[in-house]
């Protein structure tokens, strides 16, 4: 992929993923940013699934502010995401058998999952949360975990195949 590519595909997706996250971003736990980002790491790979990762968490920060916990979560969680998932669509392809499919799952919702317990243990570090309080901000991310976990399973479970084929034929296309 020429650079002038490569930075226009980083450009137009980090865009893509900030108007879905814009799109839900006042419904508590719902979210379609791991879908999309899913499906653009396991196809594009792990080098611009990284750009993206970092121009997206840096992005959104100018939209949502400053937040320091919110800073260091994206930019752990996001590039981990992309280097894992872009790997996985390289090391297996990118065809879509059932079980890689079943397996794209599960690696979303442990993902998932993920986010919420490494914001439960970055936030209380970052603001100073005694014992009690760090409990209470682990047991009030419980519900949005649970819905985020939802949400990743029936979003990835219809929309990442879609996705995929999406990808594929914008790429077939911008090579005629």
């Amino acid at each position: 992929m020429s650079k002038a590519r490569f930075v226009t595909t980083t450009a137009l997706f980090t865009a893509t993923l900030i108007c879905v996250q814009l799109v839900l971003s006042g419904v508590g736990g719902v979210e379609l940013v791991t879908v999309f980002f899913l499906a653009f790491c396991f196809f594009m790979g792990i080098r611009a699934g990284v750009a993206v990762a970092i121009c997206f968490s840096l992005l959104r920060c100018f939209l949502f502010g400053f937040y320091p916990s919110v800073i260091i979560l994206y930019l752990i969680y996001y590039p981990l995401f992309a280097v894992f998932f872009g790997w996985f669509g390289n090391r297996f392809g990118h065809k879509i058998t059932n079980i890689k499919f079943l397996f794209i799952i599960l690696f979303a919702v442990l993902f998932t999952a993920f986010f919420s317990m490494l914001d439960c243990a970055i936030t209380p570090l970052i603001y100073g949360f005694n014992n009690k309080a760090w409990l209470a901000y682990v047991y009030s991310a419980l519900p949005f975990m649970a819905t985020q976990i939802a949400c990743v399973m029936i979003s990835v479970g219809v929309l990442f195949i879609p996705l995929v084929k999406g990808f594929e034929k914008i790429q077939h296309y911008s090579h005629t």
